[in-house]
């Protein structure tokens, strides 16, 4: 499993949702690997918390 997906999944159950959020920030080449997750309709639940933290990272940049 990818450093990429253990994040997505970290961020299902973790509590600080913000840590996670903040990792995408700050990799912004992740955010093209999480938008092709969420357009290749991955296995849940890799597609579902991955357009979950999508919508967390807007809230944060264009709050």
């Amino acid at each position: 499993m990818s450093n990429f997906h253990e994040q997505i999944l970290a961020f299902r159950w973790g509590k600080d949702k913000s840590a996670y959020v903040n990792y995408f920030v700050a990799n912004p080449k992740m955010l093209d690997e999480l938008a092709q997750c969420i357009y290749q309709l991955e296995e849940y639940p890799i597609k579902e918390y991955a357009s979950w933290m999508f919508m967390h990272i807007l809230k944060r940049q264009y709050p």
